[in-house]
């Protein structure tokens, strides 16, 4: 009996653990507020702070920048 109770709890922790693991990416992704089509693009302009993407560097040390010129096209 012990033995069955065991396993079960095991199962149950198993079913959880994958709902979470599941429940979380899409429930993020479908709450969070869609407004790239509603909303009309700013376009960068002079003073504003951007990262400066490389593509060996990882996420974490890109450097800010600060724009000093914009081309019109």
């Amino acid at each position: 009996l012990q033995l069955d109770l065991t396993r079960r709890w095991q199962y149950q922790q198993r079913r959880v653990s994958q709902f979470c693991k599941r429940w979380r990416p899409e429930y993020i992704v479908n709450s969070v507020q869609r407004n790239k089509w509603i909303r009309q693009k700013q376009r960068p302009k002079k003073g504003d702070i951007l990262l400066m993407k490389q593509e060996s560097v990882p996420k974490n040390p890109y450097p800010l920048g600060r724009i000093i010129e914009c081309y019109e096209e």
